[in-house]
């Protein structure tokens, strides 16, 4: 960069005193970090988005899952009834409850899981959300900071036409 405001200085269309060339240097800069900044800072809201859907869709499977313990509750306690009318069923519904049960407890551990599971996810969405604010004002700082920087480039432009 030295070597091109070197030659510009020496160009007769240029000013010697112009204070645009003396900041091509910083304006590279500036702009370069200010697009790497605006990068970041998308990916980490792309991120929250992805975290905060699958916290959602998460908490959907657990509403199904308790719904079908809903359902096997209830099955069971007609089972339960069913048994003490009919005795002479007695080991084939006693069979059929303890299988129920069975997987009922296994949806119920599902839950359990799936409710750590889900608790760790919305603490991280929750954590997030409280930076999202912060990354939406350092996105529009950052934006802002390219407009200078393009507005600074159309000025060198100017300088060169």
């Amino acid at each position: 960069m030295i070597s091109v405001v070197s030659i510009l200085r020496v160009a007769p269309e240029f000013s010697s005193d112009s204070s645009l060339l003396e900041n091509v240097a910083t304006i590279f800069s500036d702009s370069d970090a200010a697009q790497a900044r605006s990068t970041l800072l998308m990916a980490k809201v792309e991120d929250f988005h992805y975290k905060r859907r699958k916290a959602e869709g998460m908490e959907q499977e657990n509403s199904s899952v308790r719904a079908q313990i809903q359902n096997l509750t209830t099955e069971y306690d007609t089972n339960e009834d069913e048994v003490k009318r009919l005795e002479e069923k007695i080991l084939e519904h006693r069979a059929k409850m303890a299988s129920l049960m069975d997987e009922a407890e296994s949806l119920e551990k599902k839950l359990l899981s799936s409710r750590r599971d889900t608790q760790i996810v919305v603490d991280e969405v929750v954590s997030l959300k409280e930076e999202y604010g912060k990354w939406a004002r350092e996105i529009q700082e950052s934006d802002e900071k390219q407009g200078e920087c393009l507005l600074k480039w159309e000025q060198l432009r100017r300088l060169f036409c």
